[in-house]
């Protein structure tokens, strides 16, 4: 479905169905097919009036499925750039947790890449974002995470 209303320049009617076919991707490991169906809707979503109760989700939590996908689909150089549009999408007064949690992930795509340095700055920017109050995993993983990547550095 998400195909024929794309096809028939239909972004409203399309753009639920393509984030239902990005999500079914994801089920089956279809990382490629994914990622491009995650491009699509974000394309989609600028186009489209109440498009965040139409995807079932905001722009940077697209961003941040195509980032993560981009990723497995060892698309590094991509994912990198998808995560750093993530985080530049949220605004860590509104988001804190959001604001902390993707730097957070960020620190990965680069590491995968072989950026050891931009996962330590991500790293870094993730400790500075999260609240520290209350304790939830990010707290916790993220000075773990940071010290890992600090000591391959």
């Amino acid at each position: 479905m998400a195909r024929h209303w794309d096809a028939a320049a239909e972004p409203a009617r399309a753009l639920g169905p393509m984030v239902e076919a990005a999500l079914a991707a994801e089920r089956v490991y279809a990382w490629p097919e994914a990622l491009r169906l995650w491009d699509r809707a974000r394309e989609l979503f600028g186009r489209v009036d109440g498009s965040e109760g139409i995807a079932g989700m905001r722009l940077v939590d697209l961003t941040n499925r195509a980032a993560e996908c981009a990723l497995l689909a060892g698309d590094y150089g991509r994912a990198v750039e998808l995560g750093r549009a993530a985080v530049d999408g949220v605004d860590e007064r509104f988001d804190p947790t959001t604001a902390g949690d993707l730097p957070n992930r960020l620190r990965w795509y680069p590491w995968e890449a072989g950026g050891r340095g931009g996962a330590a700055r991500a790293g870094h920017g993730a400790l500075r974002l999260i609240p520290a109050a209350p304790p939830n995993r990010d707290t916790a993983r993220a000075p773990g995470h940071t010290a890992g990547v600090r000591s391959f550095g």
